[in-house]
Formats: structure tokens, sequence, C-alpha cells
């Protein structure tokens, strides 16, 4: 097994990976089938045009970048390794994919100039909230026993 594997848990592997599959791997890949069905939640947002979205100020809150002498570009290694980690989660945990978002000026996400920005925030905001909404009823149920 390599440090690679969803299932390893060598020490080693904390200083070879990034914060975000640390986090991944604790928070889902590393529990039991039955808390990943209740508690893992998982949504993949992305966006049209990433190299056009680099060059905006505060562009990194939303992509990885790779810092160029011309200035920003998506971190496709960063992006390979975010596939990557997008391929270890298991099939039945719940997941949801969006539409990928169009550029826009102005700043990332902007609902007051773009309608898809909008309505994405309002299916993200409603999806969420009923995801959580089911994790906390089976919480509270599984306590209640």
């Amino acid at each position: 097994r390599g440090l690679r594997d969803a299932d390893c848990k060598h020490f080693a592997k904390r200083l070879f990976i990034s914060v975000t599959e640390e986090e991944m791997s604790r928070g889902m890949l590393w529990r039991s089938k039955p808390n990943q069905l209740e508690g893992a939640l998982v949504y993949r947002r992305t966006f049209q045009d990433s190299d056009i979205w680099a060059q905006e100020q505060g562009a990194g809150n939303f992509i990885d970048l790779q810092k160029l002498n011309e200035g920003s570009a998506p971190d496709l290694d960063a992006q390979m390794m975010l596939e990557g980690m997008r391929k270890m989660v298991p099939k039945y945990v719940n997941r949801r994919e969006y539409t990928p978002l169009p550029y826009v000026t102005m700043g990332g996400l902007n609902p007051n100039v773009c309608l898809e920005h909008k309505e994405y925030l309002k299916r993200f905001a409603d999806d969420f909230c009923v995801d959580m909404m089911k994790s906390i009823y089976a919480a509270a149920a599984k306590a209640d026993q």
C-alpha cells in the first residue's frame, strides 16, 4: 500500500499530502461505512474559463493558482491531485455536482451581475440545508436509541 492509498493511516502520510487530503481522509475516508453514509457530504463545483478567473484579484479563494512571471494560472498539478482525491470518494457517499460556472468580472461569484451565479448560490444553499438536516436527523435518531 502506498501513501496515496485512501486507507493508508501511516504517520508519514501527513508529510506528503495536502491539508485538503488530510481533512478528507480524517473526515470521511477513515470513517466506517455507516458513518460515511450519515455524515459525509461532497459538493463539487467547477469554473469555466479558469485561465481567465486566475487573473482576477482574489481568485485564489476559488481555484488553486500557480504564480507565473506574467501573473497567475490555474495550478494543473493541484487540479490533478484534486481529481485523484475525488476518485477516492466511495460511490455510495452523498455527493452533488454543479454545472460549471461562467466567468464574470467584478470578483469571483457575483449574484448581482450573473444570473447563473445567483441560481448556483441558491441551489447550493438549499442543497446544503437539506443534506445537513438529514445528517442531523440521522444523528439525533441514533442518539435516541
